[in-house]
């Protein structure tokens, strides 16, 4: 349910260098947003968050775009991602004076257009062409994902794409349940690459992002 809004908080620390989850950015700059669905709530959600968390109108290091080439479909994929973030970069060093640090995907399965999302060949594609143009841009790419039917079964589809990530995270509650309404939030994060399956800390959301997630909608 809060899965953009949790993403919006992690770039807005990005662009700030603020802390995230009780830990501290290391690497401040700018953000390219990728709506592969929801674009009309956008502007409003990243407008509440700087008003309400960091008490600014100003304009942020921050650009979006509406469109994504489908990513399991077009050959050129890459390369047009690769583009878009490159003028992006250009940009945000102009007007800003910032690089681009972090690339969002939202969601994942809307942008990838899988014609089934449960084969591992398919997600492992869409995942390598993230894992290159965070090579080619310097970046961090974060997909944002859907769930199973539980938390326990982690994201939606193929288990290759958890494989394929360096790390997951996503909002639960003080008892690691999926997180609701009523539940107190925080994140939970689960190293992926590397051997580090299964490694997992728990960290509490600041108050105004919970604010910010309480107020929000889907």
């Amino acid at each position: 349910m809060y899965k953009t809004f949790g993403v919006l908080d992690l770039a807005g620390s990005v662009i700030m260098k603020k802390s995230f989850a009780g830990r501290k950015v290391l690497r401040q700059g700018g953000v390219l947003f990728i709506a592969a669905e929801g674009v009309s709530e956008l502007k409003k959600r990243l407008a509440g968050l700087f008003e309400k968390r960091y008490a600014t109108q100003a304009p942020q290091a921050f650009v979006w775009v509406a469109e994504c080439p489908n990513l399991h479909v077009n050959k050129k994929s890459l390369d047009i991602l690769t583009a878009t973030a490159k003028a992006a970069q250009h940009g945000l060093k102009a007007r800003f004076n910032v690089d681009l640090a972090l690339i969002v995907v939202d969601t994942l399965a809307a942008a990838a257009g899988f014609e089934n999302e449960n084969d591992a060949a398919q997600t492992q594609g869409v995942m390598t062409i993230l894992q290159k143009l965070s090579a080619a841009t310097g970046a961090l790419c974060l997909a944002v994902d859907h769930f199973g039917k539980t938390e326990e079964s982690g994201t939606r589809g193929s288990s290759a794409k958890e494989a394929s990530a360096d790390t997951s995270f996503w909002p639960s509650s003080a008892n690691g349940q999926t997180m609701g309404r009523s539940a107190t939030p925080g994140w939970r994060f689960e190293s992926c690459a590397e051997g580090g399956a299964g490694m997992i800390f728990r960290s509490r959301l600041g108050r105004s992002t919970s604010v910010l997630i309480e107020m929000g909608s889907r």
